[in-house]
């Protein structure tokens, strides 16, 4: 097996909300999880700065990096990967 470096952008397959979340996802709630398709290899993940009633399927996506949760206890903050829109068009 040889590592393969996937593309930062693809095309939303399908997602669902998810409203009843664990204490440690409170403040993200709704949690929006998609999955991506990045050129053949679909990545589940958690769909950020989305409006939920405006997010479809076939929606360009972009992979970014952000946090997924601090340990209050020994403050160590989480990051991983998670999923955004791609903005399109200029400023009005």
């Amino acid at each position: 097996m040889e590592p393969v470096e996937l593309p930062r952008r693809g095309t939303l397959i399908e997602f669902t909300v998810v409203y009843q979340t664990s204490p440690q996802f409170e403040k993200q709630r709704p949690l929006v999880i998609g999955i991506v398709d990045l050129n053949g290899a679909r990545v589940v993940g958690q769909v950020v700065d989305a409006d939920v009633d405006r997010l479809k399927p076939g929606a360009e996506m972009e992979l970014v990096y952000r946090r997924y949760f601090s340990d209050g206890r020994y403050g160590i903050i989480y990051y991983g990967y998670k999923f955004r829109p791609v903005i399109t068009g200029g400023h009005d």
